[in-house]
């Protein structure tokens, strides 16, 4: 359980993140929980992955998630939606990330929503660095 974090521990963490990778999750990244007052999740705590400098949303499909809503994240400038096997699409991240020998260091999450529950891993040192 050391990969769960509370909201209040994370969300200060994501102004300060270069690439947030949400997997699967919807209502808990929706922006418009903080300010739609006419939305069904206005109130609703989420996670402020919109803050990150890059968003990355893996989804099979644009379907709205419970509350029969658009996610307005996905619509973001910072987002970039794509579609298809979460599996299949990390591991093509990272080989191209090794491939293309991307050297900086980055602050990712990676957030999945697996059954209700919200795993938030931060994963450093995943690209390397220049001998």
């Amino acid at each position: 359980y050391e990969l769960l974090k509370d909201l209040d521990e994370i969300n200060p963490e994501f102004e300060d993140c270069d690439v947030a990778i949400v997997l699967g999750a919807n209502e808990v990244v929706n922006p418009a929980a903080r300010h739609d007052s006419s939305s069904p999740i206005f109130g609703m705590p989420i996670l402020d992955v919109d803050k990150s400098r890059t968003v990355i949303v893996n989804k099979r499909t644009m379907n709205p998630g419970f509350a029969g809503i658009l996610n307005e994240l996905f619509g973001f400038e910072n987002t970039v939606m794509v579609f298809g096997d979460a599996k299949e699409m990390l591991n093509t991240l990272h080989k191209d990330l090794k491939i293309k020998h991307i050297y900086h260091y980055y602050k990712i999450f990676y957030i999945v929503n697996v059954v209700g529950l919200i795993e938030v891993e931060l994963i450093t040192g995943c690209v390397q660095k220049r001998r």
